[in-house]
C-alpha cells in the first residue's frame, strides 16, 4: 500500500499563506519591502527609517508580535528588519496586517 505524502499539500498551503501575507502587506504597507523566501515560515521585512526593536514594542502594544532583526544578529545588525511568520491561517494574517498598520501609524 502506498502512503500519502502529507508534506506536499502542507508546502503548497504554506506557499499560499506566504503569498497571502505578501499581498496584504504590499497593499497596506507599500513602503515596507522584502524578498519572497524560497523556504521557511517567515518574511524578512525591511522597514524604512525605523529601529525595529522599538517598532516591535509598539506592535506588541497593538496586539501583534514580530521579531526585530537584531534578535538574529550577534553584532546588532538588521535594525531595519523584522521577521513576520506566515504560518497562521489567512484570516489571522489579515488581522496581523491590520494591527501592524495601526502600529506603523502610531510609531
Amino acid at each position: 500500500m502506498l502512503e500519502r505524502n502529507p508534506v506536499g499539500p502542507w508546502l503548497a498551503e504554506l506557499a499560499r499563506r506566504r503569498d497571502h501575507l505578501s499581498v496584504a502587506l504590499a497593499t497596506a504597507l507599500p513602503e515596507w519591502s522584502w524578498t519572497t523566501p524560497r523556504g521557511g515560515l517567515s518574511l524578512w521585512v525591511r522597514l524604512p527609517g525605523t529601529d525595529t526593536t522599538h517598532f516591535a514594542n509598539i506592535a506588541r502594544e497593538h496586539g501583534v508580535a514580530v521579531a526585530p532583526g537584531t534578535m538574529f544578529s550577534p553584532d546588532g545588525r538588521h535594525r531595519d528588519r523584522i521577521r513576520i511568520s506566515f504560518a497562521l491561517p489567512p484570516a489571522l494574517l489579515d488581522q496581523a496586517v491590520s494591527l501592524l498598520t495601526r502600529a506603523w501609524s502610531a510609531r
